[in-house]
């Protein structure tokens, strides 16, 4: 799959199997997209609306992260953007907790 075919998965909510550069996991309904690794989250994608990382990471991922970037930026407050760690501890929760949703995140202050 090309980067432009993953980000199309990512925004219908559907998991690509090649784990390489740039690829997205769906767990418990929620679709989350990575970029080299489980270590770099770029954004999850509620059916309430988005969370996006605000860290960097290398010249890849920031392309990566402007494919998906570019197309929900305007869905996107500031409140919306959380840090790598932030990320990885909502993914987490919507692992073990099974919170599925922008607004269980949020009222679980995680």
């Amino acid at each position: 799959m090309n980067n432009k075919e993953i980000a199309t998965a990512f925004f219908n909510g559907q998991k690509t199997d090649d784990k390489k550069s740039f690829f997205v996991e769906v767990i418990n309904g929620v679709s989350i997209v990575f970029s080299y690794g489980y270590h770099f989250p770029i954004a999850i994608k509620f059916n309430d609306g988005y969370l996006a990382n605000s860290d960097g990471y290398s010249n890849t991922t920031a392309r990566h992260k402007s494919l998906i970037l570019n197309e929900i930026k305007n869905e996107l407050s500031d409140n919306d953007f959380k840090t790598t760690n932030e990320l990885k501890a909502i993914i987490d929760n919507i692992r073990y907790n099974d919170l599925r949703t922008k607004n269980e995140i949020i009222e679980a202050k995680i």
